[in-house]
């Protein structure tokens, strides 16, 4: 899809919004594992556009910081998506022995 149509993930909120909403609700081993594909489906656009995209998203979810700093967070996305992994594995245990409600 990028490949043929960046401009309208460019230019159309409703874009950033659903791509939003697919992946933040992907679980942390479904986004593992999507992970090599989503880093090279974003190849598609240069850096700038990179850029526009991550600011979107924070304006977006009401955050405030630079597009240019969420994508050069100094942790790699691999370390990050096992956290969230790690995470969700603890929470469903917690649930479980009924200690989360």
């Amino acid at each position: 899809m990028f490949a043929v149509a960046r401009e309208e993930v460019l230019q159309t909120e409703e874009v950033i919004g659903l791509l939003d909403e697919l992946l933040s609700g992907m679980s942390a081993e479904d986004f593992l594992i999507a992970l090599p594909a989503l880093r090279q489906a974003f190849e598609f656009f240069p850096p700038r556009e990179r850029e526009t995209i991550a600011e979107r998203l924070l304006t977006r979810r009401g955050l405030t910081g630079s597009g240019r700093s969420l994508l050069r967070g100094g942790v790699d996305p691999g370390v990050v998506a096992a956290g969230m992994h790690l995470d969700e594995r603890v929470n469903e245990l917690l649930r479980r022995e009924g200690l989360l409600s």
